[in-house]
């Protein structure tokens, strides 16, 4: 078998060169000859080939018409744009005061009351919380304001009846002054009858003393008169210094007025700055206690919890995402945010498509601002609902198509899909769908547009109002078509 193989070998090789030698010699001596003969080959396996590769003819047969589909320019056209998500009962509960997390009191998936309390963070590793030392401070001072407020009211009062006591002292010392007055009266007018008489004395013996022998008697009853008349003077003094200090509108008795009226305001001023003291002191004691909530983030309502996004000795900074939060009463809100001529044009007649991932709804939407609201665009808010609100996040976006305006009317421009629009140098053109019968045609018709949103464009000229707009633009003017279901 292994010798039969080089035999075959040495054969074909033996019929090669002798070929090739008779192909050279030929070349050589008839090289026209050569030429024509293959060029007839060649021109042979042309005809053959066309002749095998001819399609078939088929007599009377009409290609089917293209399926398309189009927008009626009677209905509102659908504006697709995005509207962000906001649910009001799902909180992301974020760290207020950075610190160290010492103890997480829920888990993943229990249920959270409104107030309780979510994590614990510390001011240290150690679990030191400078603002429950703060708490503790605000507590004792409150505590001690508090347990002596009566006591320090009492003492207030104390002090008003010993200003109404002096006052009262002063009023009836003026009334004994004023009832001695009568007295001193009397006296001084027995004291100046003495006076008188002693005078009278003196000038009898004055003029029976020719012989000087009445000049000690004389001398003894001057004597006399002169310390009558002291005693007349010091009485005179007293009684005007009585009737001076029993006046009811003299200094003495104004200014007995004027210091119970002083005591009197300066009681009130302390009575009112211990009650502002009592208040304040309740009001540095809530600061204490808010700024203690801070380290101790609570739920702010009833729900699950979805995730927690610390663990126990984690370092957190102010802001760090703490827990997820999902409420159990929750209002899921999509709001759009549009140019104010779209807004001013939404359909009133026509609901939205809204679409969640492979699903969608159709929505009316329960306000539209006419002033802007987000930045320079208005809001259109829609209300999802509740079988929709696990099918979504929030600050979540999803597309929206609104109806804007109506075919039908003739104050608002058109708007069709901007792929419905094929543009040349020349202008802008859209393909009509216009029925001949039972059978639809493709028309070309040019037109003016106005202003693009989203997946939309304005028409400012050229349609009437009511044309059929192909949103295929493959087909050709003239072609037959049919319309798609």
């Amino acid at each position: 078998m292994k010798k039969c193989i080089p035999d075959a070998y040495r054969s074909f090789m033996t019929f090669v060169r002798k070929s090739y030698k008779k192909t050279t010699k030929l070349l050589l001596t008839k090289p026209h000859h050569v030429f024509v003969g293959l060029l007839g080959t060649l021109t042979l396996l042309i005809v053959v080939g066309n002749f095998l590769s001819k399609p078939k003819s088929i007599v009377g047969e009409v290609l089917p018409p293209k399926s398309v589909h189009i927008f009626s320019m009677g209905s509102s056209p659908k504006m697709r744009t995005n509207g962000k998500i906001e649910k009001s009962g799902s909180i992301k509960i974020l760290a207020q005061q950075g610190g160290i997390v010492q103890k997480i009191y829920k888990k993943e998936g229990e249920t959270v009351d409104k107030g309780q309390w979510i994590a614990w963070i510390s001011t240290n590793y150690q679990g030191g919380t400078a603002q429950t030392v703060t708490r503790q401070m605000a507590e004792k001072n409150y505590a001690f304001v508090t347990d002596n407020f009566d006591t320090q009211k009492e003492l207030l009062g104390k002090r008003r009846d010993l200003a109404n006591t002096v006052n009262t002292q002063a009023s009836d010392l003026r009334d004994i002054t004023g009832k001695s007055i009568a007295d001193t009266k009397d006296l001084l007018s027995l004291n100046e009858s003495i006076a008188n008489t002693l005078s009278d004395q003196i000038k009898t013996l004055e003029l029976n003393n020719a012989d000087k022998s009445k000049d000690a008697l004389i001398l003894q009853t001057k004597q006399s008169l002169s310390q009558v008349q002291s005693g007349i003077l010091n009485l005179r003094s007293g009684l005007r210094n009585s009737e001076y200090q029993s006046a009811g509108d003299k200094a003495p008795a104004n200014l007995s007025t004027l210091q119970k009226d002083l005591t009197f305001k300066q009681l009130d001023l302390e009575e009112k700055s211990l009650e502002l003291n009592k208040q304040l002191s309740k009001l540095n004691l809530s600061v204490s206690q808010i700024m203690e909530a801070l380290m101790y983030p609570a739920s702010p309502v009833k729900g699950t919890v979805e995730r927690l996004y610390v663990s126990p000795g984690q370092s957190i900074a102010p802001g760090a995402p703490i827990a997820a939060i999902a409420g159990s009463n929750t209002t899921t809100r999509l709001i759009v945010g549009v140019p104010k001529h779209i807004a001013q044009n939404i359909s009133k007649l026509e609901k939205a498509t809204i679409y969640l991932g492979e699903k969608s709804l159709e929505l009316s939407p329960i306000s539209i601002s006419m002033e802007p609201t987000e930045g320079n665009l208005n809001s259109v808010i829609f209300v999802l609902p509740e079988e929709s609100t696990n099918e979504v996040t929030n600050a979540s976006f999803v597309a929206v198509d609104l109806p804007v305006g109506s075919g039908t009317t003739v104050s608002v421009l058109p708007y069709i899909p901007i792929d419905a629009v094929y543009q040349t140098e020349s202008g802008a053109y859209v393909s009509i769908a216009t029925q001949s019968g039972e059978q639809w045609h493709v028309m070309t018709k040019p037109i003016q547009l106005g202003s693009v949103y989203g997946d939309s464009v304005s028409v400012t000229d050229g349609l009437m109002g009511d044309e059929h707009i192909i949103l295929d633009r493959t087909v050709v003017d003239g072609e037959r078509i049919e319309i798609a279901k």
